[in-house]
């Protein structure tokens, strides 16, 4: 197996500077390239997995304490990576690109990566900072862009060789296969966690959203930022 390598972080989480003033920036992006297959590292429960204003292809995906994580501005998504499905660890989410466009058709990604975002309570928080208190590790732990493990700072970047990327933000909604040859995820339930208390999980089932998460308003396109989201 290849050694892990470090992936940059071409924007960070909160405030930045932009054409229209301070803007809040609620994940992280990941340098990687259009077709770069992302893995969930943690069992997961998909909630979306659709083409919507702003984010472009997102699948949606919540844990079993309720934290919710967005994938976004992705090239495709497996077909077996649906609303129900329970990801388990080392499964394929999808190939990361730059899809995503506003209603008048302005595109909200400025190159190849994935958008990474957590929220708790409705919040978001930073990835790479914020523990998760079921690992007693960062969020960015909790994927990666190998099956094998790793996190998405520092991982082997398991390219799929027979996979050929859209490349175009009005990339549509693709299905593709897993090319990793592992069982597809399943329709099955999270686990509880036998540790929370009742009043916590249904503090944090309140949490997750009914129907189709609101879009993104992305601002104008920095001419400083060299990949990204807007």
């Amino acid at each position: 197996m290849s050694s892990p390598v470090p992936i940059k972080v071409t924007s960070k989480y909160g405030l930045r500077e932009s054409l229209n003033g301070r803007t809040m920036h609620d994940g992280i992006d990941l340098g990687v390239s259009a077709g770069t297959p992302i893995y969930a590292q943690k069992e997961l429960r998909v909630t979306h997995a659709v083409n919507q204003t702003g984010y472009g292809n997102v699948v949606y995906a919540v844990d079993n304490l309720g934290t919710e994580y967005r994938f976004a501005h992705l090239d495709s998504i497996p077909p077996n990576v649906k609303a129900g499905t329970v990801l388990s660890p080392g499964s394929q989410i999808a190939y990361s690109g730059k899809s995503g466009v506003e209603k008048d058709g302005k595109p909200t990604s400025t190159g190849d990566h994935l958008h990474y975002e957590v929220r708790r309570g409705g919040k978001s928080v930073d990835p790479l900072i914020t523990i998760d208190p079921s690992t007693g590790k960062p969020y960015s732990h909790n994927a990666s862009f190998s099956p094998e493990g790793g996190t998405l700072t520092n991982s082997v970047i398991a390219k799929d060789p027979n996979y050929t990327p859209n490349g175009t933000p009005w990339a549509p909604l693709r299905r593709t296969p897993d090319p990793t040859g592992r069982p597809p995820p399943t329709t099955r339930g999270l686990k509880p966690n036998i540790n929370q208390s009742q009043a916590e999980t249904n503090r944090l089932k309140n949490t997750i959203p009914e129907g189709l998460p609101p879009t993104i308003r992305a601002p104008m396109i920095n001419p400083l930022l060299q990949l990204g989201d807007k």
